[in-house]
């Protein structure tokens, strides 16, 4: 299945469409980014490193939700939203994709190794990733929130 077809068939499920772009439920997504990456270092703490993981990868996906809704769009597929972020935003999805990657190994499967190393590095890409998306968000303009949302539309076939 190709992007525009798995986009379209998200469109389809209603799982993913155009809203009105709002900086308040950008900023409510934030605030939420902002206490699971909190979170997964109160984790770190306590040496609960899987549920760490599924903290610093969810701050990711806020932040990425947040700078989807301040453009007016809404996506209710984490692969889905993910692609958004590349295909409209032009931004690279690698750390997002492992974040995502690991969270899923850790959270499904009883016999991956996760050291603390390796949950250090994820959060600190984590509060990076949360820095670049309030930036971006902080700088979007109307003239390309309306671009984003016309490409988003041809890919989807409104």
């Amino acid at each position: 299945m190709t992007r525009r077809d798995f986009f379209r068939k998200l469109q389809h499920e209603h799982r993913l469409m155009l809203v009105a772009p709002s900086q308040e439920i950008a900023g409510s997504y934030l605030a939420k980014s902002d206490s699971f990456l909190d979170s997964a270092r109160i984790l770190r703490e306590a040496e609960h490193f899987e549920e760490a993981v599924s903290m610093a990868y969810y701050s990711m996906y806020h932040a990425m939700t947040a700078l989807l809704f301040r453009a007016g769009i809404r996506c209710e597929n984490h692969a889905g939203g993910i692609m958004l972020l590349e295909e409209l935003f032009g931004m690279d999805i690698s750390a997002l994709d492992e974040a995502k990657r690991m969270r899923v190994d850790t959270q499904y499967y009883v016999d991956r190794s996760l050291t603390l190393e390796d949950l250090e590095e994820l959060i600190r890409v984590a509060d990076d990733f949360h820095d670049l998306v309030h930036d971006r968000i902080d700088r979007i303009t109307g003239e390309e929130i309306t671009r984003v949302r016309k490409v988003l539309e041809r890919m989807i076939g409104r």
